[in-house]
């Protein structure tokens, strides 16, 4: 996982939201793969946007 201070870039083999829409990821599969790349989750799954907030909300407890 990059840091914090380094930009994706596609010359790196970084994928775009539409790269994986277009392989045919839902947009839940998109959101937990971005959430566990972020340390919000320890295992990649399907989460529905109206999910997200509760993902923020768990860190805090």
């Amino acid at each position: 996982m990059k840091t914090p201070e380094q930009k994706l870039s596609k010359s790196d083999g970084d994928t775009g939201v539409r790269d994986l829409r277009a392989k045919g990821w839902r947009a839940p599969d998109v959101i937990g793969e971005a959430a566990t790349l972020a340390g919000l989750i320890d295992r990649r799954r399907a989460i529905c946007a109206s999910e997200v907030d509760s993902l923020f909300v768990a860190l805090h407890l």
